[in-house]
């Protein structure tokens, strides 16, 4: 080969990867662009159009790891849990090395319920950043979710020494010493709290669940009233004294500060389903009916609400063992479609997807018309991630006429 050819191949082979590099460099640049685009239309809920930009920032450069994350987030916002995992997964094989990657996942999981693919997610992420005190304290709610309590105090504790959010960790810590009928350790983390801050409602309404826990009514509502005095938009406070008035056979307060609890957090499910039982104890039959399907599709976002819902829902283990002839009211007429679809919300608001699946195909099988049935059917099949069995449901329950019908299908199965 002569000198020249060689001078030429030589040359090539450098110019070669430098056009590469460069074409690359402007992918991810345009996929960048994109990703920017797409988080300016989630600011004004542009969700279609954000997905779309999404999409073509992922088209642009599908080595890029964000842009399949954020999309993924998006997903998760409709409800599409399973596609979402599936990117945050991509992404995670292009960059293993991204602590907010696993973060992300770990966050889907724990709204997917996921609880134990959460936390090894969240001890990843932990491993590439120890110092990530944030990280730390959602695996805090990672292992109260799966009742591993000790080891939640552990990480409380272990964050009050770092000096991370000090009141709102005692207030934690409190919460789950009173989720393990620890009443001593409770009361003595709760002092120290008030101690540093005497207007923690949180604090107060610890207190008044152990009254209440203790039977001294009195004093549980004193505790209960104080929580909401120094924060009137404490939906579980009223929650909480509604339940005392409830025991002290006070149906109008207990009434009263229900549907003031709802008003104030629409999103808690469990509310709705106690109003209904007192309503129903009242003989407004009409009422309760109404609150026991406002209840089937009331979720929570990832907030603070997860530690309220577990003591809530630990409290109402016994508030629904003492208010009894629930099943007597529902089947009364077991050949009743509706007695069905009733029996099939309260497995719903237990979080019994599969009970509650029976409950509405033996609703169905009683009544082929009755489209709310398949609305219920349907949206509990989504939440258990039959996606195209939720859909079918859905479009049967709009066919009948069902009005809510078509905004679930809008939002779930459109995409």
């Amino acid at each position: 080969m002569s000198s020249l050819h060689v001078k030429t191949l030589i040359l090539l082979l450098l110019i070669v990867p430098v056009f590469s590099s460069y074409g690359q460099s402007t992918a991810r640049k345009q996929s960048m662009e994109m990703i920017t685009k797409g988080d300016n239309l989630m600011q004004v809920a542009s969700w279609s159009d954000a997905l779309y930009a999404y999409d073509n920032a992922i088209a642009l450069d599908p080595s890029f790891a964000t842009a399949y994350m954020k999309k993924a987030t998006i997903l998760a916002k409709i409800g599409k849990t399973h596609e979402a995992q599936k990117l945050y997964d991509k992404a995670m094989a292009l960059n293993p090395s991204s602590e907010y990657i696993y973060d992300g996942s770990a966050k889907l999981k724990m709204l997917a319920m996921d609880y134990e693919g959460a936390l090894k997610d969240i001890d990843e992420s932990i491993r590439l950043n120890p110092e990530n005190d944030e990280t730390r304290d959602l695996k805090v709610d990672g292992l109260i979710a799966i009742k591993a309590y000790q080891q939640a105090i552990v990480e409380i504790d272990s964050l009050i020494a770092a000096e991370y959010n000090v009141t709102d960790g005692l207030e934690r810590k409190a919460l789950v010493q009173m989720m393990m009928d620890s009443t001593a350790g409770c009361k003595e983390t709760i002092n120290a709290l008030l101690a540093m801050k005497d207007s923690s409602a949180m604090a107060y309404d610890l207190l008044g669940l152990l009254s209440l826990k203790e039977g001294e009514y009195t004093m549980a509502l004193e505790h209960f009233t104080k929580a909401i005095d120094i924060d009137p938009t404490f939906a579980l406070a009223y929650y909480n004294r509604g339940v005392v008035f409830h025991f002290m056979g006070n149906n109008d307060a207990a009434m009263n500060d229900f549907d003031n609890a709802i008003d104030l957090r629409h999103n808690l499910a469990q509310f709705y389903f106690t109003r209904a039982l007192t309503g129903n104890q009242e003989g407004k039959i009409d009422n309760a009916l109404a609150d026991y399907d406002k209840a089937l599709l009331m979720n929570d976002n990832f907030t603070a609400a997860f530690y309220n819902r577990a003591y809530a829902l630990k409290l109402l283990g016994q508030y629904t063992e003492d208010i009894k002839g629930v099943d007597d009211y529902l089947f009364t007429d077991p050949e009743s479609a509706r007695a069905w679809n009733l029996r099939g919300n309260v497995y719903t608001l237990n979080s019994d997807y599969p009970k509650a699946l029976e409950s509405y195909t033996e609703a169905i099988d009683l009544d082929i018309e009755y489209a709310e049935a398949f609305y219920n059917r349907g949206v509990v099949n989504l939440m258990s991630n039959h996606y195209q069995q939720g859909c079918d449901d859905l479009q049967e329950a709009e066919r009948l006429g069902y009005k809510d019908a078509s905004l679930k299908i809008k939002a779930f199965c459109t995409y």
